[in-house]
């Protein structure tokens, strides 16, 4: 079995009209604004502004993406929320959050969907919690490993075209 590549995967991901969601991870023999400026060439290079958001708990990184392009969207991977998570995500210029368990409640879920950031929880793969936050108002997407088990609860909750 091969590992594609960043690229390979984007191209596959491009062919099969899919989004991606590219966590970025900080790596010591980069600053944050060489792998943005890596990460930026390589989606324009595959098309894929429209197609791809970019996380990472680094928000440097993040930082950087936007000063090279605006449209490519972003998220703050973040283990606790910060104080004021509307007012972060503003000043980093993020458009979605991406929290931990211990990082979103239903108030918090509601502000930011308020406000027109996207909220997008990770990693759930047991019915409960893929039910708790598909029936939460504000969360927009569910990381999990088995959509197979997601799908039907987002069809017996919003109806057969939600997916």
């Amino acid at each position: 079995m091969k590992v594609p590549t960043l690229k390979e995967a984007l191209e596959f991901t491009k062919a099969h009209h899919w989004r991606m969601d590219i966590e970025v991870k900080p790596m010591d023999y980069l600053t944050p604004a060489q792998i943005a400026a890596k990460l930026v060439a390589l989606i324009h290079a595959t098309d894929m502004v429209d197609w791809v958001m970019v996380s990472s708990f680094d928000h440097r990184i993040l930082v950087q993406v936007k000063k090279l392009d605006f449209h490519i969207p972003t998220a703050a991977l973040v283990v606790f929320p910060p104080v004021d998570p509307v007012g972060y995500l503003k000043k980093i210029e993020a458009d979605g959050y991406e929290p931990s368990l211990i990082a979103i409640n239903r108030d918090i879920a509601a502000e930011l969907e308020k406000q027109g950031f996207g909220v997008y929880v990770w990693t759930y793969n047991d019915d409960a919690k893929l039910r708790h936050f598909a029936a939460m108002p504000g969360i927009s997407g569910i990381y999990t490993d088995f959509p197979q088990r997601l799908t039907p609860i987002l069809q017996e909750l919003y109806g057969a075209d939600r997916e």
